[in-house]
């Protein structure tokens, strides 16, 4: 009586609609070397930034759980030596301007990169989600930032944070300072926490644009969390129950004739990570990373979606 109780539980919090977070990262368990990062690319020319060895991580693949990220150097319209004098960018734990970072021992630096430096974060598909939003941390150092902004030289400092939705072109601003001298903004010297809702996104993908030319004028983020409540009619009555959920190695699929079904996973990226035809009610999933996953089930031509979390 008291299986079929917390069984009856299970079943009426699993129907309600899920939130949690997506995605996100705090530039942890990253690989963290010490010293400047030197550019050997033409400052000249537009080009992404590769990683180079024993020197600060500028990119970063992402995983199940963690946004991966890119990073691009486009020069002034006059251009200048950009990062190839060395420079204090990418992933550290380099704490003597901000104290401490906001989440665990590490975050994102942009310091000094004569040019503008173009961080993007991996895309990601919030098709299955009645709400999002993304939310990052962000210090600016206190100096004395220059210009406004507007044009692309050394005079004109400037922080572009926004989300942009690939599907449907658009964008949102989570900061901005393009038209505005920074040091008139009041945003120096503390962790500003920026959030938008991107409800209304399909693929939403996270980009930072920095311009600033001396080393004392840095940026740092951290702690970027994009999340989400699972929409409805990806949840309906009818799905079967995903037992136990979060998942270590496998799960049990109740309620639900298995014959002629596809299943696939999905993780949050919308890439296919885990497709099965089997008839049996226990799958083993001993083989994926942990996070977050969707649950593709096809029979008949009619697919149903569902959440699954993996530790």
């Amino acid at each position: 009586m008291k299986y079929v109780f917390y069984c009856s539980l299970f079943i009426m919090a699993w129907l309600r609609p899920i939130s949690a977070q997506v995605i996100g990262t705090s530039f942890e368990d990253i690989p963290c070397h010490s010293g400047l990062y030197f550019d050997p690319l033409d400052p000249e020319t537009p080009h992404p930034l590769p990683n180079q060895t024993e020197q600060p991580i500028l990119n970063w693949p992402p995983t199940s759980d963690q946004l991966g990220f890119n990073a691009y150097y486009t020069p002034y319209d006059q251009a200048s030596i950009g990062l190839s004098d060395g420079d204090s960018v990418g992933v550290t734990n380099r704490n003597s301007i901000v104290g401490a970072f906001s989440d665990g021992d590490q975050g994102y630096e942009i310091s000094d990169c004569d040019g503008n430096f173009t961080l993007e974060f991996t895309p990601i598909d919030l098709q299955e989600f009645s709400q999002a939003s993304l939310s990052i941390d962000v210090w600016i150092a206190t100096t004395g930032y220059e210009g406004n902004g507007v044009n692309n030289t050394a005079q004109s400092d400037r922080l572009h944070i926004y989300v942009q939705d690939l599907d449907q072109t658009q964008q949102r601003d989570l900061l901005n300072t393009t038209g505005y001298d920074i040091n008139d903004l009041d945003i120096e010297g503390r962790w500003l926490r920026r959030s938008v809702d991107i409800s209304d996104f399909n693929q939403a993908q996270l980009v930072v644009t920095a311009r600033n030319n001396t080393a004392a004028e840095a940026f740092y983020l951290d702690r970027i969390q994009v999340e989400g409540t699972l929409a409805s009619n990806s949840l309906n009555q009818t799905n079967p129950v995903i037992f136990p959920n979060p998942a270590k190695n496998s799960f049990t699929l109740l309620g639900h004739d298995q014959a002629n079904t596809l299943l696939t996973l999905y993780d949050v990226f919308g890439h296919n990570v885990w497709t099965s035809d089997s008839k049996s009610l226990t799958h083993d999933v001993s083989m994926l990373h942990s996070g977050l996953y969707f649950l593709s089930l096809v029979k008949d031509q009619n697919t149903r979606t569902q959440k699954l979390i993996i530790e």
